[in-house]
């Protein structure tokens, strides 16, 4: 907590050197949290206040970003974004600018960790008890050709880019659209 309470501290000094509005959101370890309302006291006693979004804000905002990104290209594009304990998906039709699927799912890497066995390796049996929450918690079958781009974003996917380019250093323009 003393870490991410010095983090947002730190971006909210940089923003405002460079003049621009300043607002902190917490996402679902904020919804999780036992020490949530600590958090957030400490951090508005700092004069950083954050506010936590709702899974459907989470997925909205997600979907939009995707949306109204002209990297994409398509009449219709999908999010993906796995987190540590929700994944937010959703489907956004460009041509009437208006969202068909959207949903946030109490589901992410770290709970589906709950399925592994001691030593920590999703394998066998654990891998499809794994698999088989993932899909319950989905609750919709594949509808191909509706998607449209599908677009992964958040730290999952972002981890897996910089994997498979083998990136020593964070490069944002070699992981955007890739």
């Amino acid at each position: 907590m003393t870490r991410t309470l010095l983090a947002v501290k730190q971006a909210w000094a940089d923003a405002r050197s460079y003049d621009a509005p300043v607002q902190a959101w917490g996402t679902m370890a904020l919804r999780v949290a036992e020490n949530a309302d600590q958090f957030l006291r400490l951090a508005a006693e700092q004069g950083t206040p954050v506010r936590v979004l709702s899974g459907e804000d989470e997925a909205r905002l997600g979907l939009l970003s995707v949306a109204l990104d002209p990297t994409f290209e398509g009449e219709r594009v999908s999010l993906i974004d796995v987190g540590g304990h929700s994944t937010e998906v959703g489907t956004y039709d460009r041509a009437n600018h208006r969202v068909l699927f959207m949903k946030s799912l109490p589901i992410g890497t770290l709970a589906l960790r709950t399925h592994c066995e001691e030593g920590g390796c999703l394998a066998g049996g654990s891998l499809l008890r794994a698999c088989a929450a993932a899909d319950e918690a989905i609750g919709f079958a594949s509808r191909p050709g509706e998607a449209g781009a599908v677009v992964a974003v958040g730290a999952s996917a972002t981890n897996l880019v910089a994997l498979s380019q083998q990136l020593e250093r964070w490069n944002p323009a070699r992981v955007h659209g890739s």
